[in-house]
């Protein structure tokens, strides 16, 4: 070792960055702050490097001191290994005194000469003996050496600075994250209770007296599986390689449902446990609650209510029938029962955004359903379909009235102009009144009043034969009765 690398050891001070604060995404990664305090004389060696998403990482100093160089490389130090097998306590006694016991019988003893995987020779009073090395199962050695020395390689960040103060690091990381979810408790009012609540997964490191933000929101991350090139091992080409198909791929990253854990038949508590003491702070299009963490470890799982509010519910019956016309312009005849659908509906009731996750709905303390609550702006409606409705029975049919041949041709391709009629019934069977939302896909020009139905033609595939439109109906039906609700459409049908 030279002398500038032996002052250059002596003067390093090797340090453990500790994370400070986080923000989580709910896709497993999360923006983290490190620090680790600077040796205001020497060079600061960083061991445990985190890593880091493309693009995402910043470092810079905090109080006043300044930095001269980051460099992040390789090494060596020296390592002392144990013996791990029979083989190995031989190479390392090449030399010494030896008694080995063989599956022939022994002891031979001698002084060892050669010990390699194939073969094991020693000197002994009668001259060489050698003999195969899985002969031997017993080995005794004076003055034995059980180590081996060596060396091996480690990734290290060096710091040189000047000034007393800390070194900062934000970037994304992967092992941190929130997963949310919900749970509604219905009166006899259908007065509801929402509470939002969440589990932190840590795998990341120990946290600390950290400041959690969790977000709500959908950014557009689309190089955090690639690691960032300060901190990433490999080559040049390899980590191109990498950024080359994270860009090929734009719009990765995208925010993973979690599955939520199975609920019980009855409901929580009537005495939840406290919200979480924090804040929560909207900007621009994302938004976070944010509080302190005590404490956490690696493989710990933290839960915790998040908040709580009230909002007016009410049942929403909603019916949704496909587009009977596939894209290459072909029939396909809709006919029979359709499912039903109980949608609980409430305006989003906090100051906040509420974030897609689970929502287990209960009513007078029994679970009736859960659901996805898709992501609700602040005064939004939410919406959580709990139960197929199966006292409220639907049929459709639809039929043929008309039919011009070869009325279109293209590319040498013909198509008819069908004139077809649809009829949907519905029954309550329930002894309140039904307030229905019923949306039928359709492809085709509407030729009729469709039963008052609200027509929404749509852009898509405004270059295809057909029109694209949605018909939407919203009728109560009271107890015991039935509605009828008939539409007629003509379609280029494909022959």
């Amino acid at each position: 070792m030279t002398l500038l690398a032996l002052i250059a050891c002596l003067t390093a001070t090797h340090a453990q960055p500790s994370i400070t604060k986080a923000t989580l995404f709910k896709n497993g990664y999360a923006v983290v702050t490190r620090e680790v305090p600077l040796d205001p004389s020497g060079v600061t060696e960083i061991l445990d490097i985190p890593n880091y998403a493309m693009g995402t990482l910043w470092i810079e100093s905090t109080d006043g001191a300044k930095l001269e160089s980051i460099i992040n490389g390789t090494q060596i130090v020296a390592s002392n290994a144990n013996a791990a097998s029979m083989l190995d306590m031989l190479t390392l006694n090449i030399g010494k005194q030896v008694s080995l016991v063989t599956s022939v019988g022994g002891p031979i003893e001698g002084k060892l000469l050669i010990a390699t995987a194939e073969l094991i020779s020693v000197e002994t009073t009668d001259g060489v003996t050698s003999l195969a090395t899985s002969m031997v199962y017993r080995a005794s050695i004076r003055d034995a050496e059980t180590k081996r020395s060596g060396s091996s390689s480690r990734r290290v960040i060096k710091v040189k600075s000047r000034g007393k103060g800390k070194l900062r690091m934000t970037g994304i990381e992967q092992g941190l994250t929130w997963i949310p979810s919900y749970t509604v408790q219905l009166d006899s009012q259908m007065n509801a209770d929402l509470t939002g609540k969440c589990t932190i997964a840590d795998d990341l490191a120990p946290l600390s007296g950290v400041k959690l933000s969790l977000v709500t929101g959908f950014p557009n991350l689309p190089f955090i599986t690639v690691s960032d090139p300060f901190t990433a091992i490999g080559n040049v080409m390899g980590m191109l390689s990498m950024l080359d198909m994270a860009k090929r791929d734009a719009g990765g990253g995208a925010y993973q449902l979690q599955n939520s854990a199975r609920e019980s038949s009855y409901a929580p508590s009537a005495a939840p446990m406290p919200n979480l003491p924090g804040s929560v702070e909207q900007e621009g299009d994302l938004a976070y609650y944010s509080f302190d963490l005590a404490s956490l470890n690696p493989g710990e799982r933290y839960y915790a209510h998040l908040f709580s509010g009230k909002a007016k519910a009410r049942n929403v019956y909603t019916l949704e029938i496909p587009d009977s016309v596939t894209l290459e312009d072909r029939y396909q005849a809709q006919q029979g029962p359709i499912e039903v659908w109980n949608t609980l509906r409430f305006k989003n009731p906090i100051a906040s955004p509420l974030t897609t996750a689970p929502a287990a709905v209960y009513e007078n303390d029994r679970l009736i359903g859960q659901g996805i609550l898709n992501y609700t702006s602040v005064g939004g409606e939410a919406n959580i379909q709990i139960s197929k409705a199966l006292d409220i029975k639907a049929q459709m049919v639809e039929e043929e009235v008309s039919r011009e041949r070869n009325q279109l041709n293209r590319y040498g391709n013909y198509w008819d102009l069908v004139t077809v009629k649809g009829t949907i019934q519905i029954v309550n069977g329930k002894r309140e009144p039904a307030v229905m939302e019923i949306t039928k896909h359709l492809t085709g020009e509407i030729t009729d009043d469709a039963s008052g139905a609200k027509v929404v033609k749509l852009a898509k595939g405004l270059t295809a034969q057909n029109v694209q439109s949605e018909l939407k109906w919203n009728p109560t039906i009271e107890p015991g009765k039935s509605t009828t609700l008939s539409y007629t459409y003509k379609v280029y049908i494909r022959v």
